[in-house]
């Protein structure tokens, strides 16, 4: 698979407005400058769904995906990722 870019959220919950994010991209090796910061991701188990479609509709996945956590009581870590994927 190729490299994807990915959106990092800090916030517990969907915010259309105001909301607490990092653009990324994956490195392979990397050093911080003053201008990026390169770090480590930790892993761990998760949650995912495919949305297709309109970002107008975005906030239907996300209500999906935490009816879902909630209803299994998994406990969800802060910051949450989003992976772009590109292709039909």
């Amino acid at each position: 698979m190729d490299l994807q870019s990915i959106v990092v959220y800090y916030d517990g919950e969907y915010k259309e407005e105001n909301a607490d994010f990092e653009a990324c991209f994956p490195v392979r090796k990397g050093a911080s400058t003053k201008d990026i910061s390169v770090r480590e991701l930790q892993g761990g188990k998760c949650v995912a769904l495919i949305h297709k479609g309109s970002y107008e509709y975005l906030s239907e996945t996300y209500k999906k995906a935490f009816e879902y956590v909630n209803e299994k009581n998994y406990k969800t870590k802060l910051p949450t990722r989003e992976v772009y994927l590109k292709g039909p």
